[in-house]
């Protein structure tokens, strides 16, 4: 049986007591969840980096503001595949790089959950 932390517990027992407390009582408590909720709105996004038709693994994808503030970097996956999350709604600048292969670079409006791209490497 998995033994319960004492804060679990103290918060258990205080949701019993709330539940059976008068009406009165009940509403004299703040309206605040102690559960913090996800970022509204947040955007992915991902895609794959290429040189032509083939796919690049091991890229360096970096995530920037539209100002050109560096946000996130990471390596594309053996498929050349990449993702950055969350993301805010806005408009940023996509670059990737892998030496002896080339560079690339897109511009990504984030305004939804989802954003897919392909990030083409140029010598």
């Amino acid at each position: 049986m998995r033994r319960m932390s004492l804060r679990t517990g103290l918060v258990l027992a205080s949701a019993v007591a709330i539940a059976g407390a008068t009406p009165a009582f009940a509403a004299a408590l703040p309206n605040t969840s102690p559960i913090a909720e996800p970022a509204r709105h947040a955007a992915v996004i991902g895609g794959r980096v290429v040189a032509g038709d083939h796919p690049v693994p091991g890229a360096f994808v970096r995530l920037f503001t539209e100002d050109g503030r560096p946000l996130q970097e990471v390596r594309s996956h053996r498929h050349g595949r990449f993702h950055f999350h969350p993301v805010r709604p806005g408009i940023y600048i996509v670059r990737a790089a892998k030496e002896g292969v080339g560079r690339g670079e897109v511009v990504v409006d984030a305004s939804r959950g989802g954003n897919r791209v392909v990030i083409e490497l140029h010598d």
